[in-house]
């Protein structure tokens, strides 16, 4: 089994994933069962949340696929799509169920292998003539990555379709050029560009933009419909973020970490920990284990500790300093924040891993829906500041620190995580959906050395929390770079 499917696979377990083909059905990997030697496929209805059918993918399937389109290389092949025998041999359907059969009964599995293999960046799809019925059909080729370079860059076609592919792939490369950092499916490129049909632009980006290297084609998310898609974009010499999906072989289009990186600037961070007992970092193990072990907060003894907590981790991470509202506020100035923070409709937001999370949509509606509604309530309860009438400034740090510190859902979007984000190349750098979907993605990418540095958070049976870690490297990485440092 290719590895590469392998590591797709594992780090989009329990995800809802579209599929590259127009109208198919969403699907989620429910488990890799490696020891059997496949995969657990179920079918989602349209409305991504539904399970239909479930299907066992055998790894077998995925290596007579890749077999296949490994002897076609030089092009594309039809997937064959049936549901039962005869197959004709020509096609993937035709090769996955060759005998002898990987399991007892047939069943179309080729368009269910095909766009994994798409998703994990080896193959693309495309259209190809049937020979027998002479219609265009779905076809899969291998990528540029995958398969060698044909001798010949371009199809052997007349001088007048050249000069107009050309000309056609100039309008792509400058509207990508002045638009950077953005990225772009084919769909939408064929939209926005009135370039028809779509096939177009993908045979214009495959032939005269991605093989000389003038843009990235990868597996990532489109800027415009917000589906991953393979999409295209001209990163001005900073590298695109990180989504799900992405093939190993174009992480070295994405920001520049390595796994050392990480480690080294979370056990630097814990180091500091670990030399003082009752450095200001404890503060935010206090507040964040009091909300996990004592929420709902009962009693109102255990809801008035829950303030204090909440109040002397901001304190201690720098929050009742200069003009800020806060100082000149008790600690009970949190209790309808409290109160906010326990509603049930984000308990799921306590137990946040991006791991293992089925739809980041989700958990990024509930995230900023619930950050509106801190900001609002100071600002409905906070008129009056130090015996003046005044209109507070709700900043996004203090919002994203109170978050932080009770649920760790969030990274606290404070000028060194800021300034980590930008000194890594990420796209976004302030405290947005688009920038919380990249870190969602990042962890994932990263989720094998994040996992082995979630040590345990002493006397208590919690570990450090994946956001959490997330805030640790980011924080250090801005902190570093001070001009002081």
């Amino acid at each position: 089994m290719d590895k590469r499917i392998l590591i797709w696979m594992k780090a989009n377990i329990g995800r809802t994933i579209d599929p590259l083909r127009k109208n198919a059905l969403p699907f989620k990997i429910k488990a890799v069962d490696e020891p059997h030697k496949k995969v657990n496929f179920t079918f989602l209805d349209r409305d991504g949340v539904t399970e239909k059918i479930a299907l066992p993918l055998h790894f077998a399937m995925f290596e007579r696929a890749l077999t296949y389109l490994e002897a076609n290389k030089a092009g594309m092949v039809r997937l064959g799509a049936k549901v039962k025998p005869p197959y004709d041999q020509d096609t993937v359907e035709g090769q996955i169920w060759r005998q002898p059969y990987v399991c007892p009964t047939p069943f179309k599995a080729s368009p269910h292998v095909c766009d994994i293999i798409a998703l994990s960046g080896l193959a693309e799809y495309g259209r190809v003539k049937n020979h027998r019925t002479g219609h265009e059909v779905q076809a899969i080729g291998f990528t540029g990555e995958y398969k060698k370079a044909p001798e010949k860059s371009l199809p052997d076609t007349d001088t007048k379709t050249k000069e107009a592919e050309s000309d056609k792939a100039k309008i792509v490369l400058k509207y990508l050029e002045t638009n950077p950092r953005r990225t772009y499916c084919d769909d939408c490129l064929s939209d926005l560009l009135d370039i028809r049909p779509r096939q177009q632009i993908n045979q214009i980006c495959n032939k005269w933009l991605k093989s000389p290297g003038k843009i990235l084609r990868q597996v990532n998310t489109c800027s415009v419909c917000e589906k991953i898609k393979l999409v295209n974009a001209v990163p001005p010499g900073q590298p695109l973020p990180i989504e799900a999906g992405v093939s190993p072989k174009e992480i070295s289009h994405q920001p520049v970490v390595v796994s050392d990186d990480i480690e080294h600037s979370v056990l630097n961070y814990y180091s500091k920990m670990q030399q003082d007992p009752h450095h200001r970092y404890r503060s935010w193990e206090h507040c964040y284990l009091f909300f996990q072990k004592h929420r709902p907060f009962r009693t109102a003894e255990t809801k008035d500790l829950a303030n204090l907590h909440l109040a002397f981790f901001l304190a201690s991470w720098g929050m009742y300093r200069g003009k800020t509202f806060l100082l000149w506020k008790d600690y009970r100035i949190f209790d309808p924040i409290v109160d906010a923070l326990i509603d049930p409709e984000y308990e799921t937001l306590y137990h946040l891993d991006p791991a293992v999370l089925s739809k980041d949509s989700t958990v990024t509606s509930l995230v900023f829906q619930l950050a509106k509604n801190l900001s609002d309530i100071f600002t409905k309860t906070v008129n009056i500041v130090n015996g003046r009438a005044r209109n507070i400034e709700v900043t996004d740090t203090l919002v994203t620190k109170i978050l932080l510190g009770t649920m760790a859902c969030t990274p606290a979007y404070d000028r060194y995580v800021n300034a980590g984000l930008e000194k890594s190349g990420f796209m976004h750098r302030r405290f947005t959906q688009a920038s919380y979907r990249e870190l969602l993605n990042f962890y994932r990418m990263n989720s094998n050395t994040f996992s082995g540095l979630r040590l345990p958070i002493p006397n208590s049976n919690f570990c450090y929390p994946p956001m959490k870690l997330i805030d640790m490297y980011f924080w250090s990485i801005g902190s570093d770079s001070r001009p002081d440092k």
